[in-house]
């Protein structure tokens, strides 16, 4: 191999590793309006409830109302309740004495979880940088974090992973999600799932656990038996979307290409994780450096198509590229329907700047008669 043909390649590879790096680093996939793995979260069929599950609406109720709530649903004894309600300020005297009181009660009783963020949970001693809940709600309950973004610096909202828990000195500080499955299954552990971020495997929205209006239990006089043994999560959950506070973008929103509008509410995610950690219905994650070896492997070929000098490499590149974007596309969907979660975008952003880079780099054909 000549000096030439060798500088040619350090050429190609430093451009296509610095370009694919600048791109990964500005424009991370995480801020990417759609992914390769979302087109394989949408829900397919109608689902069966969860019935391990159950979701109670707060809607606009008042802390008088949300602590009469949360009394009729600890006379059945769930197994655990999680709000994902946030007491950031006080407004009442009396209803906020009410309420400190009922979540004291209640939290003698039953485990019951508060959310706080991160920040606040990783390092108790600084001040948390997001809102929790004034300190005068906090005494009796437990702590667990109610963050869905599985990075702390994200600017989007679009939630396709989760931190299940947070490994602090003193100890493991979990998520919502992640306390609420270790009350329905005392051998969850994370000894037994190493990785604290996971990809999250979507059951569905609604429809796919029972749900409860909060305002409905508190005018039903006879209550039905549903809360026992189970796993509450009270929060903001309105079928009709008026509230678009706590709304989050996901993979199972209606349109393929984009997030027009946010379309699940906070607590269904947490019961997604929830449930998805109960049933032990994990995405596979196949190895990142597999799909960069894949997207290397067709560069290589570019490479080489694009040497050719008596040819038409600009031809044949693209024809190659096309090719192996199909090829690629047509495994890595193959590999999703197995159940693997792929990171397919860095194969495919090497084959398309690495094909550019190859024609940019490619030698100069000489004239037939010289």
């Amino acid at each position: 191999m000549r000096v030439s043909t060798l500088i040619r390649w350090f050429w190609r590879l430093a451009l296509t590793g610095l370009s694919l790096y600048g791109i990964l680093t500005l424009w991370p996939p995480t801020y990417w309006p759609w992914q390769w793995m979302d087109f394989f979260q949408k829900a397919e069929t109608p689902c069966t409830p969860d019935t391990n599950i159950v979701i109670v609406d707060v809607g606009q109720l008042s802390r008088q109302q949300i602590a009469l709530l949360l009394q009729r649903i600890a006379a059945q004894k769930p197994r655990v309740i999680a709000m994902d309600v946030y007491f950031s300020h006080r407004q009442d005297s009396i209803q906020d004495s009410l309420l400190r009181e009922t979540l004291c009660q209640v939290a003698a009783l039953i485990p019951l979880y508060l959310p706080t963020d991160m920040g606040d949970a990783a390092n108790p001693q600084n001040q948390s940088p997001q809102s929790v809940s004034d300190t005068f709600f906090t005494s009796c309950p437990r702590k667990a974090f109610a963050n869905l973004l599985y990075q702390e610096h994200l600017g989007g909202r679009i939630i396709r992973y989760t931190r299940l828990y947070y490994a602090s000195p003193s100890g493991f500080e979990p998520s919502l999600a992640w306390a609420a499955a270790q009350h329905l299954d005392s051998t969850l552990a994370p000894a037994t799932l190493p990785q604290p971020i996971l990809p999250i495997r979507y059951r569905g929205n609604i429809a796919c656990f029972y749900f409860l209006s909060g305002r409905d239990l508190l005018a039903d006089t006879l209550l039905p038996l549903i809360f026992s043994q189970k796993a509450v999560f009270v929060g903001l959950a309105d079928p009709l979307y008026q509230h678009t506070e706590d709304l989050f973008f996901t993979p199972l929103g209606i349109r393929p290409f984009t997030h027009t509008a946010p379309d699940m509410y906070g607590v269904l995610i947490h019961a997604n994780i929830t449930s998805m950690l109960l049933h032990r219905t994990f995405w596979k994650k196949l190895p990142p450096a597999l799909t960069y070896l894949l997207g290397g492997l067709g560069f290589i070929l570019l490479g080489i198509l694009a040497d050719i000098r008596y040819s038409c490499p600009y031809i044949w590149v693209r024809l190659t590229q096309i090719l192996l974007l199909f090829i690629l596309g047509a495994l890595f969907a193959y590999l999703a329907y197995q159940g693997y979660w792929v990171e397919a975008e860095v194969s495919f952003l090497i084959l398309l700047l690495g094909g550019e880079i190859c024609l940019l780099t490619a030698p100069k054909r000489k004239p037939a008669l010289a």
